[in-house]
């Protein structure tokens, strides 16, 4: 589990994002997927008792 919570820290972009890596049928979509990818992986590092900074 912590290297699992490892690779979701190391994902995070510069601008604070999340890289999407779901298929999309178009480009706008990928950007309305980021916030929530981001607010997802948050909850995650939260839950499992990671600082989130």
């Amino acid at each position: 589990m912590s290297r699992s919570l490892d690779f979701v820290v190391a994902a995070q972009e510069a601008d604070g994002g999340r890289p999407v890596r779901r298929r999309s049928c178009a480009p706008d979509s990928l950007l309305e997927w980021r916030p929530v990818l981001m607010v997802e992986a948050l909850l995650t590092l939260r839950r499992h008792g990671r600082p989130i900074a």
